[in-house]
């Protein structure tokens, strides 16, 4: 999913059992990664989130604001 709110965010959702190998938390983490881009990743109900802007981690943080994983 992508929603454009003054800046485009990307979600990405997929079943954790794809994905055990993979060590997520309950709660968001935050990753810089190359040329602007952030990253925000964490598990909730079975599944794999990663939320991912050309943003600052404040702006992932207001878009995360009223999700409770």
């Amino acid at each position: 999913m992508c929603f454009d709110a003054d800046v485009v965010y990307h979600l990405f959702i997929a079943r954790g059992e794809e994905f055990e190998n993979v060590d997520l938390k309950k709660s968001f983490e935050f990753e810089t990664r190359k040329a602007g881009w952030r990253v925000s990743k964490w598990e909730s109900g079975g599944h794999v989130f990663v939320l991912t802007a050309k943003a600052s981690q404040e702006n992932l943080e207001s878009m995360l604001a009223e999700y409770t994983p």
